[in-house]
């Protein structure tokens, strides 16, 4: 088993580094061969960061000016509701911006709170750093049904009215089910994830033409020009463009992750009411303007520097995010997944050891698949493709897949034919299978072929 190092973090996955690594190693060895520091370095720090301290000095002043003066006093009640509400009415210039006062107390609904603990038991990403230390991870899966909501725990994964949810603020999204709202919540908490990471929405134009429509059907009218009037069409396209990716989350709310200047990382906590959370996206995103939204990213960043507390664990760019789950994949395994100098070294359940390296390899993807002689283990097999599809993912996530379906190959090679014959091949080449569950798999893929 391995043991975490408690002083460093890694610069890659955010992780403790582990004891094995060399005491002035910047990286992990589970991010090690993939990464090249200098190039990380520079990609660490958010986009719109970068943008700001470059480019934006003057507005950076004037937010120092009024986090000292006319908005000390919201500065002193950040990251309260009513303190984020009233930043963005001053930014803005939309008065009616206000902060709910009712919030739901989630633990007062006894199906809600089972379903939560069931979640947090089996550690998923929608409830982190939420210590349950006398739960037991529990199997199989729990149904309930709330607010006209039907939600089923899947693992680490959370269905609501059969739509997947695998990350962001669990509490969050649970308080949304109980609001009026004329959207569905589900659309809205993904269309929130979708912000908070940076990815263009698919339907670009097409959701702000619906999102003035539904204004009108609830009666949200407005004067021509008002800060918060839906704009002309014809205006639309400099502003469509994708929130850069803002910060990690914890189980009420996301944050906004800053880089401090020495590689580590503060976080500023946004709104965790949803209507609330949705105004500052949209503000940031560039409505009613670049300069609006330009403005509160200098208070934020400004305020950030002063405020908030240091994280270094924290993953604020979806490379990070990538590879802390490939990293959280290793650690899970540590007893089956060993390291090599230019990739991991993964133990499956037939037996058979896999190196996955750094490389090119079948159909370009950007690591090479071997299985390794248990005898020799200079002696590889051809290279394996496990058919990965996902060239849109970052690195870390394909890595960690192929990790995973590698620790479970006994389950690929009933549907991999490759990766059964060039385990038998290898590893039982002159003297047949004395595999039994191997041997079966190939029995099988024999009379399929004969059928």
């Amino acid at each position: 088993m391995l043991n975490m190092a408690d002083a460093e973090n890694c610069r890659c996955c955010r992780s403790p580094m582990l004891a094995d690594d060399p005491p002035d190693a910047e990286m992990c060895s589970v991010c090690l061969p993939w990464n090249n520091l200098r190039e990380l370095m520079r990609t660490s720090v958010p986009a719109w960061q970068i943008h700001m301290q470059r480019d934006q000095q003057q507005l950076l002043d004037d937010a120092d000016d009024w986090l000292d003066g006319d908005g000390a006093q919201i500065a002193e009640l950040l990251p309260s509701e009513p303190a984020w509400a009233a930043l963005l009415r001053a930014v803005s210039g939309q008065r009616h911006i206000r902060a709910d006062s009712d919030e739901l107390d989630l633990e007062s609904e006894p199906e809600l709170d089972a379903l939560r603990t069931m979640l947090i038991s089996n550690h998923s990403p929608l409830f982190p750093g939420v210590a349950e230390n006398d739960v037991d991870p529990q199997q199989g899966k729990l149904s309930i049904e709330v607010a006209g909501h039907r939600l089923v725990s899947d693992g680490r994964s959370l269905l609501v009215d059969g739509v997947l949810i695998e990350a962001g603020p669990g509490d969050l999204l649970l308080r949304m089910l109980f609001e009026a709202n004329y959207e569905v919540a589900t659309v809205r908490f993904l269309r929130m994830l979708a912000h908070i990471e940076g990815r263009q929405d698919e339907d670009g134009e097409n959701l702000e033409l619906r999102r003035r429509r539904a204004a009108l059907r609830s009666c949200r009218f407005h004067s021509v020009g008002a800060a918060d009037a839906p704009r002309p069409a014809a205006n639309l396209r400099g502003f469509m463009e994708s929130t850069p990716p803002l910060c990690d989350w914890d189980s009420k709310r996301w944050m906004l992750g800053i880089d401090d200047g020495t590689g580590s990382r503060v976080l500023m906590p946004l709104p965790s009411t949803p209507t609330l959370v949705e105004r500052f996206l949209s503000i940031w995103s560039g409505r009613p303007n670049r300069r609006v939204s330009d403005r509160l990213r200098a208070i934020c960043l400004r305020w950030a520097a002063r405020r908030s507390t240091p994280s270094p664990e924290a993953r604020i760019t979806p490379h990070e995010r990538s590879f802390g789950m490939l990293r959280g994949v290793v650690d899970a395994n540590t007893d089956r997944v060993a390291f090599l100098e230019d990739g991991l070294l993964v133990t499956g359940t037939i037996g058979v050891r896999w190196s996955i390296t750094k490389g090119r390899g079948v159909h370009n993807t950007p690591y090479v698949i071997e299985p390794v002689c248990m005898i020799d283990p200079e002696r590889k097999g051809n290279q394996v493709c496990l058919y990965d599809q996902s060239t849109e993912l970052p690195l870390g996530d394909r890595l960690g897949m192929t990790v995973l379906g590698l620790l479970n190959d006994s389950i690929i090679a009933q549907t991999i034919p490759q990766v059964a014959l060039a385990a038998a091949m290898l590893n039982y080449p002159s003297r047949g299978v004395n595999n039994p569950q191997l041997a079966q798999i190939l029995r099988q893929f024999v009379q399929v072929a004969e059928d």
